[in-house]
């Protein structure tokens, strides 16, 4: 499931307080490798992203080396490294209901192919960008329902310049088309004004390749940013 901008904030934070590392791929065998693939798009914009750790997704990141490569749709993904993750990334055409094909060659294997289906858009309807929200009340949104049972979605409030934790809901169904934000979650530590993002993402599982260990998945997101008043 794609991760909300909250957990991606706390995911980033424990890296920086605890530190990653990373190997050389050529030294850890397939059955070794968790890889973790994903199309995200908002807008008409894809961007294809896969990860490969040492056992799961919470082992060590691995640099591919020896002629070890990863492409989708025959693009080849570009390695990007912050605070010691790895992941491979490439601006790809978008296209709902298209699909994307990852590839991964090793030297003297045949290739590991894993494809996944781009979810549909998401178009968050309430509230609209630049409204406020009253800090205690409840929140309400809204967004264009999906027809794909197999899809899942889940939303999210990040607040800026906060002490105060942000919120993130359980996976909702496929069909849902608004959610209620608790009027617990939309208060800050600080008063005044204070900024913040209401997120909805839309995803979907795809199919790994037999013989590879992990996950792939595509999804759509929408946001908007909006200001808590007292």
């Amino acid at each position: 499931m794609r991760f909300s901008i909250l957990s991606i904030v706390l995911f980033f934070s424990s890296a920086t307080l605890f530190g990653c590392s990373n190997t050389d791929s050529e030294n850890v065998k397939t059955k070794g490798i968790y890889a973790s693939f994903d199309v995200s798009a908002s807008n008409g914009a894809a961007t294809a992203i896969a990860k490969f750790q040492v056992g799961g997704p919470t082992g060590s990141f691995l640099d591919l080396s020896s002629g070890d490569s990863i492409t989708v749709n025959g693009l080849v993904l570009t390695r990007q490294e912050l605070l010691g993750i790895i992941e491979y990334r490439k601006s790809v055409p978008y296209s709902e209901g298209g699909i994307y094909t990852f590839v991964f060659s090793r030297e003297d294997e045949e290739p590991y192919t894993s494809t996944v289906t781009l979810t549909e858009a998401v178009t968050i309807s309430s509230p609209t960008a630049g409204a406020n929200a009253t800090k205690g009340q409840s929140l309400s949104v809204q967004w264009n329902a999906g027809a794909d049972a197999s899809d899942s979605i889940s939303v999210s409030l990040s607040k800026q310049g906060d002490d105060e934790t942000g919120y993130s809901s359980s996976s909702l169904v496929s069909t849902a088309s608004s959610h209620t934000i608790p009027a617990s979650d939309t208060l800050t530590v600080n008063g005044g004004n204070i900024p913040a993002t209401v997120s909805v993402f839309r995803e979907r599982d795809g199919q790994m390749a037999e013989g590879l260990d992990g996950s792939i998945q595509s999804s759509q997101y929408d946001s908007v940013d909006i200001t808590l008043v007292d």
